[in-house]
This record gives structure tokens, sequence and C-alpha cells, in this order.
């Protein structure tokens, strides 16, 4: 795996994990679009859309071979998103319908220039898209929210698991993706103390390279305190 930046996101790993979440996002659209439209099923479905929204705007594109797929399963559910989801979700959607996913997913959320410099490096904007908060007003759609940010939790648990991978984070954790993504999942709720286990290992993970004077220390310092400001921001809105 390859890092080109000091940025959280700036490396092939993190990348890898967004693409984890958002590959799971897709699979469980094309599965709703085979179920029969009802409150639960097509809440979730207005929600999965609402998350791809914020992740991934290629998914929307003609060019990724997923478009087709997300508009199929919107049909599928036309009965279901005129009865159940609101009125401003219906338009959403309806646009999706009509080609216009991408350009919808290419409207950028508002985040802290701190906090999007700590993502990708000197970057303008940040790397996510405008949340639609009436794709998750439904009960199910706000459950299936809480289901992606406990598989992103479980992504980056997995990675600190592994205490080898604390002084390579880089390189080694495509949980940082996950990381990243829970900065805007909404509603969800994440265990602060979790996200201080977290930090602590990263800061240790720091002291071993700075104990062995690596040969990286000029690229991981300023890495690993972009890490940390994402994690001073989850501390921030969890707890």
């Amino acid at each position: 795996m390859g890092t080109w930046d000091e940025g959280m996101l700036d490396n092939d790993s993190s990348l890898d994990g967004l693409g984890d979440i958002t590959h799971g996002l897709i699979e469980d659209i094309q599965t709703l679009g085979t179920t029969e439209p009802g409150a639960s099923s097509t809440g979730r479905l207005g929600a999965a859309i609402g998350i791809l929204l914020q992740l991934s705007p290629f998914d929307f594109s003609a060019d990724s071979g997923q478009s087709e797929s997300i508009v199929e399963a919107l049909k599928a559910h036309e009965q279901g998103i005129g009865s159940h989801l609101p009125a401003a979700a219906q338009k959403i959607l309806a646009r999706v319908v009509a080609g216009e996913g991408q350009k919808l997913a290419e409207r950028t959320a508002a985040l802290p220039a701190t906090l999007t410099s700590a993502l990708h490096t000197g970057a303008a904007s940040g790397p996510f898209g405008l949340r639609e908060p009436s794709l998750f007003e439904t009960e199910s759609g706000a459950a299936y929210v809480e289901e992606v940010a406990q598989r992103c939790v479980q992504l980056v648990a997995d990675d600190f698991e592994d205490e080898d991978n604390w002084s390579d984070l880089c390189r080694e954790a495509s949980g940082m993706g996950a990381l990243a993504t829970l900065l805007v999942l909404e509603p969800c709720a994440v265990s602060p103390e979790k996200v201080l286990e977290w930090r602590t290992s990263a800061a240790k993970g720091l002291a071993q390279l700075e104990a062995e004077q690596d040969d990286e220390l000029d690229f991981q310092r300023p890495y690993y305190a972009n890490v940390d400001l994402v994690f001073a921001a989850l501390l921030q809105r969890y707890e």
C-alpha cells in the first residue's frame, strides 16, 4: 500500500476502507431492490442511498457500473417511496432516478478547515457530500445508519486489535477510511471510550516510531497529528 501525502485519507489503505463501506451500501441497495416495498425496507433503501450520496459520487456515474442497479432498486420501491418517505426524500430520490445522482453527490458538505486539511492535505473542501436529512427520518432509515456506523466501528477495531498496525496506520489500517466516515454519519452513537482507546493506541504507535528514530518521522509526525485531530473531533461529537 502507498501513501502520497500526510492527510488521514491520503493513502491507498484508507481509500480501501472507504471502498469497503460503499461496496456494502451498494450490496444492500441491490438486495433491498428485490424486497417487497414497505415502511421498513423502503426506509432502509432511502437511508442507504442517502449515505452513498455522502460518500461516493462515482457510484452514481455511468462509468461505475452501479448506477443502473441503484435506479432499478428505486423504481422497484416506487410505491413504497410515495407511501412511506417524506416529500423531501421523494424529491431527492426522484432526481436520482432521473440520472442526477452524481450531481447530487458532488455537492460538498462543509467541514472545519482544520479537519478538511487533516483528511486531505491542502484540500480546499471536504471529501464528503451533503447529507439529506429527509432520507434518514424514518425509524428504519435511522436504524440503518446505526448499522453502517457499527460496520465502521468494527473495521477500525479490527485494525487496532493488531499492535503492529499502531506504528504504521497509513499503510496497514484500512479502517482509517471507516473512521473518517464516522465524522458524517447521523444519527448514530459511537462509544467515546472506544474512540479514546483507539486514540491512545495511535499515540503509542507514534511513540514507538519516535523511540526507534524511524526514517519516516518527518512524514509520520504530521500524519499522526492529523489522525489525532480526527479522533478529537469524534470525541467532541460523541461525548
